[in-house]
């Protein structure tokens, strides 16, 4: 896993398919651009992991901008294929499932491509942001529900 190179290849054009960042040893480019070929998907090849977070980042930004006053939401996929599971790609991993929890990520295992499942303690760290409210008494809710307000007193 070294170098920082990074090649495109566009299997097919016909049909809109899903964004893709492979990341790749780059003695396997070849079992690559084959996969890529099979599943009729378009992606980026990549060596390095930090590069194919980059690329991820970068691609998930276009694709949320893209789609941004439509329903659907972007389909972005990481492919690993023949990486050594090590530290640094454990840490990848970990870092893809925390801050980009809506991309893919697959695995070619025995010619076939293997999701690879989120991990419990990554999702139990992401930072839901909690809400508290102030009690709100009937003059507000009755403000907030009919625009008007209860009056209080004799002020005639």
């Amino acid at each position: 896993m070294r170098g920082y190179c990074a090649w495109r290849v566009a299997m097919s054009i016909q049909k809109p398919n899903p964004k893709s960042i492979v990341l790749v040893d780059e003695h396997q480019r070849d079992v690559a651009t084959n996969m890529l070929s099979k599943y009729n998907m378009e992606g980026l090849l990549v060596h390095d992991p930090i590069i194919a977070m980059s690329e991820l980042c970068l691609m998930h930004q276009l694709m949320l901008q893209d789609t941004a006053w439509k329903d659907c939401k972007p389909a972005l996929t990481c492919v690993l294929i023949h990486v050594e599971r090590t530290e640094q790609i454990e840490q990848f991993i970990q870092a893809m499932q925390k801050y980009l929890p809506h991309v893919s990520i697959l695995e070619l295992r025995e010619g076939q491509l293997t999701p690879i499942e989120h991990v419990d303690h990554v999702v139990d760290q992401l930072d839901v942001p909690v809400v508290e409210t102030e009690a709100i008494d009937a003059d507000e809710l009755s403000m907030l529900l009919d625009g008007t307000r209860k009056q209080e007193g004799d002020d005639s």
